[in-house]
């Protein structure tokens, strides 16, 4: 009982952190939400018992790709980020892709669960 209430609280940070991915403006803030998002599937994978996965997830993604994408955000001039604040459509495009992804994975799910 105790292990899916954690699990509810870190699937509730995948999910919080996810959206500040998307929703967030500023790449420096979705860099870090990036990181929550990533550190909460490392604790889904603790809750596995997989903590192999776990400590690959926290020093391959959580350490190497942030840093790279922090490091890649300092060394590009801001000017070139400018012309892409004006998109307004990409959070409806990833909301829907997410649900496209959603229903396949079930549709996959489910066919591997009755075969």
């Amino acid at each position: 009982m105790i292990s899916l209430i954690i699990f509810y609280i870190i699937s509730a940070l995948v999910l919080i952190g996810s959206a500040g991915v998307i929703f967030s403006r500023n790449i420096v803030y979705a860099s870090f939400s990036l990181l929550l998002a990533l550190l909460g599937t490392a604790g889904i994978f603790v809750l596995l018992l997989a903590e192999f996965l776990a400590i690959v997830q926290i020093l391959i993604y959580g350490g190497a790709v942030v840093t790279v994408i922090l490091f890649a955000l300092m060394l590009t001039k801001i000017d070139d980020f400018r012309s892409l604040s004006n998109i307004n459509y990409w959070p409806i495009s990833a909301f829907l892709t997410l649900l496209a992804l959603m229903a396949c994975c079930d549709y996959l799910l489910c066919f591997l669960l009755h075969s």
